[in-house]
């Protein structure tokens, strides 16, 4: 039994160091992407994803990334466009 409490007091004291959450942090800048709205279909969905990347340092010019979501199964029903 006393085995079983140091376990649990070294795994506590291991982990109580990790738990801590970081305040700061550098932004490397901002990823904006837009989903292109669709109408699923009972065998699966495809949505057209565009993001563009603007870096904080503005010496470094804007990149664009092109993509889509695809879903595979029971996907019923229509989305509109989003942004995230």
């Amino acid at each position: 039994m006393s085995r079983i409490i140091a376990a649990a007091a070294i795994a506590i004291v291991a982990l109580a160091g990790q738990a801590r959450a970081e305040t700061g942090g550098i932004e490397l800048g901002v990823l904006d992407c837009a989903i292109g709205g669709g109408t699923g279909f009972v065998f699966g969905s495809s949505k057209d994803l565009s993001c563009t990347f603007t870096p904080a340092d503005k010496t470094f010019a804007p990149e664009a990334y092109f993509g889509a979501v695809n879903k595979y199964g029971l996907d019923i029903g229509t989305t509109s466009q989003s942004v995230m």
